[in-house]
């Protein structure tokens, strides 16, 4: 264990009530690098509070090592120097380090480059969804420019950088002119649950996103107000949370009064919400990956979506699941549609197939960066 890849995440799964699904899409990548390194481990040097800490097993992940450094910080002076003891006193002198953001464990990751007097050529890795490019595009206020100059910073300092979609990396290599030798293609890999067709689809329309302007809660809007003069009684379901949500909610309960809400809902309560929902419906103008619209196909949902590069291109290839419009004319067009149409078995399947092999492409890819850093 003496070259290990080594995972850095000050604040572990930051967000989730649940940390094991953060690890076990971790442990996916784990039992990949052990295959292709005939043996190698994964390392995780995690930031958790101890309440989180108590929800995972470590037995339960046998292709990484997690090792918990602290509870959940800001602080990367701290967490990288506990790091470096633990490290050290473990024998393990990592081969490349990977960034679990590109905020505090970025810098953290820094800093267990440069103190390490020893391996100054240390590779640091980072991962970049769409997200971060939407930050990159800010110009509004000082402080925007400087998380714009901030993250300019770390595509230059990077040895590699992993897109999670070809846009993703075209639009890093072509707008802000970081070196397409550094940058590699892996997607999320997507965790297939069980998928049975026979389950009732008792919601008609779905909706999970952030309530931010730039997830087109406008659209959104305009296509509710445009259902209601359809008079279609249908119930529709709203996940998500955010600074919009409030106004949304007193504007479309009137009009819409079977639609109700769930606020924020982990991974695997949103693939049983899937597996009863007829038709997704997307309206963010531009997607890093897609990872939700993916999980809801892959449990038999349509997906009505307005087009931009990453559901024009699942259009391109699933015409029968993916329905894609501009207006919001198409978008009830495809709605009244759709809500008459039974989901194809043999479609969805298909598109489980596809994810399947996706899957393995990225996780190969990933895990061969790490073999062979820059």
């Amino acid at each position: 264990m003496l070259n290990s890849p080594t995972y850095v995440f000050p604040e572990f799964a930051k967000g989730e009530e649940d940390p094991n699904i953060l690890m076990r899409r971790l442990d996916m990548y784990g039992e990949t690098f052990f295959q292709l390194s005939s043996g190698g481990r994964l390392i995780l040097l995690i930031g958790l509070d101890t309440k989180k800490m108590r929800l995972i097993n470590p037995n339960d992940y046998q292709n990484i090592k997690i090792i918990h450094v602290s509870r959940s910080t800001r602080n990367v002076f701290k967490f990288a120097y506990l790091s470096k003891r633990i490290l050290n006193a473990n024998g393990i002198r990592p081969s490349i380090l990977i960034a679990g953001d590109l905020y505090f464990a970025f810098l953290t990751c820094l800093l267990l480059k440069f103190t390490n007097i020893k391996n100054l050529h240390l590779p640091i890795q980072i991962s970049i969804h769409g997200f971060y490019l939407r930050n990159l595009e800010l110009r509004k206020n000082k402080l925007r420019h400087l998380i714009r100059m901030y993250l300019l910073f770390t595509y230059k300092v990077a040895n590699s950088i992993r897109a999670v979609s070809m846009e993703i990396k075209e639009e890093l290599n072509l707008k802000f002119h970081v070196q397409s030798s550094k940058i590699f293609v892996s997607p999320v890999p997507l965790t297939l649950g069980e998928y049975n067709i026979e389950i009732a689809r008792t919601n008609d329309l779905l909706f999970v996103g952030r309530f931010h302007e730039e997830r087109g809660i406008g659209k959104l809007e305009e296509i509710f107000e445009l259902l209601q003069n359809k008079t279609l009684n249908l119930k529709a379901v709203v996940v998500g949370s955010g600074p919009l949500l409030t106004a949304f909610k007193l504007k479309i309960n009137p009009i819409l009064p079977n639609c109700h809400f769930e606020g924020f809902l982990e991974r695997d309560e949103l693939n049983l919400l899937f597996s009863s929902s007829r038709i997704l419906l997307s309206t963010a103008p531009t997607e890093g990956y897609g990872l939700t619209i993916r999980e809801a196909l892959a449990q038999g949902c349509f997906l009505v979506a307005r087009e931009n590069e990453v559901t024009r291109g699942l259009a391109s290839i699933f015409p029968n699941l993916v329905h894609l419009f501009n207006t919001k004319e198409e978008a009830v067009n495809h709605l009244q549609d759709l809500l008459e149409t039974q989901p194809n078995d043999s479609d969805t399947r298909s598109f489980r197939d596809f994810v399947e092999k996706t899957n393995t492409a990225s996780l190969e890819c990933l895990t061969r960066s790490w073999l062979n850093p820059i």
